[in-house]
């Protein structure tokens, strides 16, 4: 039996650690130690002897029984630990912050004391885990964490280990200590309960990430397989309330009900909530409802005037509260073509309602389509002095942009954000350093990218455009992921995640999704595919086929690095499916670089040609950019 149990030490030890804890320097229990002690405790168990020699292994984790009841009723933690501790309402942080002392800190210490006399000088998996929970609960977040993780290396098929590795891991994205460790949280928590389905701690902890990472179709999911398993108790009384929380409508389904009030009669205090509630909603509504319809009234013989008021009274909100003149001076743009007479008038209507199908074609990807009819509305506009040709402007530089004409769209842009800046127009200037920065980044020119971005992020908050300051968050998060920096890269992730309840735009809260499931993808294969079938579900329910055809391809991918090749196979000819269906050429030719790359990954096994020809047609489709 001992030498059983040695060949089992040797191949265990030969485990290598957890994939997310290789940041951390943590202590290592020795080899030689381990194989002795097991050796040891086998030739106990083999030869029977007295039953209190065999307890100290059969009672290992009395120190957390013992930690659990010190705790008693107090909850500094928001994760679930395992080791039967009560539930309680969270209060603030274990010690307010990073090395301060917690409530009942005292006993807690002496917990702790009591721990390490129970194991002596030894640093096995079980004292290692014992003290970084007591450690977390002191408010010694990165020594729990430091701890934690070394005990799970050391037993990386122990579910209660990785569960508590995930409590700690939200802790220190809770506080703020390190945002990037919430994805890693989720992965943590979504290892232990497929290691051990019936703990209850990591199905808890699994439902508190995906609902602070702001998924919440797949929280729901969590919450409710959780209370299949817990109905009963405390902790699902907490379950069932978050579960509730979720249900509640988001920002971004609250604007029906404002958009339903904005059909009636708009006062200037309705104006103003709904530019408060939802800015950017509130500027599609101007650009796309209301001034549309005031070209509709014209062109069928009206005068349009109780059409005007009304874009008067939102054109005035947006300059009264984010300082934007663009809308008010259109308004006095349109007052003066109905000076001029029915001839000008006519002309700046067509130009509105050309605009707006153009602006249409443009959200469902039809670059090829938009750009002849924003060129028109264009001339129209500058043909009647309005500022709506900035608008344009700005539209016509992204159609540069994704049509690979990096030098003509920064010509048009620079140009555009010095306007912008002297007429007050912070929402068209913001999107000219948007757009400067996602060129900077195709060219290599990483720091001028940053620059750019974070230009936007604070003009966007000078102004209070919540939806544009979580996407402006997105683009750093990206970089800063791209360049290396997880850290920094979640702290700018966790502020743009509530974009996916704030935002109704498919093309937003996509970029949002596919960033962090990139992020997870690098933590954990697996629990990436929950992020990933996030960014499928948002691209098919949005009908946006370029984000079918993108996101389809990268789940393949991320199949491939899991083994799972007929699966991943599958998912890529869907992707080329959807990709072939693409109408305009521009994008076809953009999304296609995600499947080429997948579509190669997949073929180096079998065939090492395709591989090649795949990614050199994908390399050619890069050069064209930039």
């Amino acid at each position: 039996m001992a030498a059983g149990v040695v060949r089992t030490v040797e191949e265990v030890s030969a485990l290598l650690p957890v994939a997310d804890a290789a940041e951390e320097a943590t202590p290592r229990v020795d080899r030689r130690t381990l194989v002795g002690m097991l050796t040891a405790a086998a030739a106990v168990l083999a030869v029977l002897v007295v039953p209190s020699m065999v307890r100290p292994w059969l009672d290992r984790d009395t120190g957390l029984v013992n930690l659990a009841d010190t705790v008693g009723g107090e909850r500094s933690v928001l994760g679930r630990l395992t080791g039967g501790f009560p539930h309680a309402p969270l209060g603030v942080p274990s010690a307010g912050g990073q090395g301060g002392r917690a409530a009942k800190a005292d006993r807690i210490v002496l917990s702790a004391g009591k721990i390490r006399e129970s194991f002596g000088e030894r640093e096995t998996p079980s004292r290692l885990h014992a003290l970084g929970v007591q450690q977390l609960l002191a408010g010694r977040y990165d020594d729990a964490a430091q701890s934690l993780l070394a005990a799970a290396r050391e037993q990386p098929y122990n579910a209660r280990y990785l569960s508590d590795v995930s409590a700690v891991q939200l802790e220190r994205a809770r506080i703020g200590l390190r945002p990037d460790d919430l994805p890693r949280a989720l992965a943590s928590a979504d290892r232990a309960r497929r290691l051990d389905p019936s703990l209850r701690e990591a199905w808890f902890n699994r439902a508190l990430a995906a609902t602070a990472l702001s998924l919440n179709d797949q929280a729901k999911q969590a919450w409710t397989e959780y209370l299949a398993r817990d109905s009963a108790s405390p902790w699902a009384a907490e379950a069932r309330t978050r579960l509730n929380e979720l249900a509640k409508p988001t920002p971004a389904a609250a604007w029906a009900g404002i958009a339903q009030q904005l059909e009636g009669e708009i006062t200037s205090e309705l104006a103003d909530a709904a530019v408060r509630a939802q800015m950017t909603e509130a500027r599609e509504f101007i650009e796309t409802d209301l001034l549309p319809k005031w070209a509709a009234a014209v062109e069928s013989g009206r005068n349009g005037l109780p059409e005007l008021e009304r874009v008067r009274l939102i054109a005035d909100a947006f300059q009264r509260l984010a300082g934007d003149a663009l809308y008010v001076d259109a308004v006095a743009a349109i007052d003066r073509a109905e000076a001029r007479g029915a001839t000008a008038i006519a002309q700046l209507a067509r130009a509105h309602r050309d605009y707006a199908a153009a602006a249409t074609m443009f959200v469902e990807d039809r670059i090829d389509d938009a750009a002849p009819a924003l060129k028109s509305a264009g001339d129209a506009f500058n043909t009647s002095n309005s500022p709506f040709a900035h608008r344009v402007a700005l539209d016509l530089g992204a159609v540069a942009y994704y049509r690979g004409r990096a030098d003509e769209a920064t010509e048009v842009l620079t140009e555009l954000q010095r306007r912008a800046r002297d007429l007050n127009y912070p929402h068209i200037g913001a999107r000219v350093t948007w757009q400067l920065g996602l060129i900077a980044f195709a060219q290599g020119r990483l720091g001028d990218a940053q620059a750019r971005y974070e230009e936007t992020l604070a003009e966007y908050e000078r102004i209070g455009d919540a939806e544009q300051i979580a996407a402006a968050h997105n683009l750093l998060a990206s970089l800063l992921g791209y360049l290396g920096d997880e850290a920094l890269a979640w702290k700018h992730r966790e502020a743009a995640l509530p974009i996916l309840a704030i935002s109704r735009s498919p093309r937003l809260t996509y970029g949002v999704l596919v960033g962090a499931a990139a992020a997870v993808r690098r933590q954990d294969a697996e629990t990436a595919l929950i992020f990933q079938d996030a960014v499928i579900q948002n691209a098919r329910s949005s009908g946006r086929l370029v984000g079918v055809a993108e996101s389809l391809s990268q789940r393949a991918e991320i199949l491939l690095t899991l083994g799972r090749r007929p699966q991943a196979a599958t998912s890529l000819d869907e992707a080329r499916t959807a990709l072939e269906s693409i109408p305009d050429a521009s994008f076809r030719r953009r999304m296609e670089v995600s499947v080429l790359s997948a579509e190669s990954i997949l073929a180096r096994s079998h065939s090492p040609a395709a591989a090649v020809q795949a990614a050199t047609r994908a390399i050619e489709l890069v050069d064209q950019r930039r």
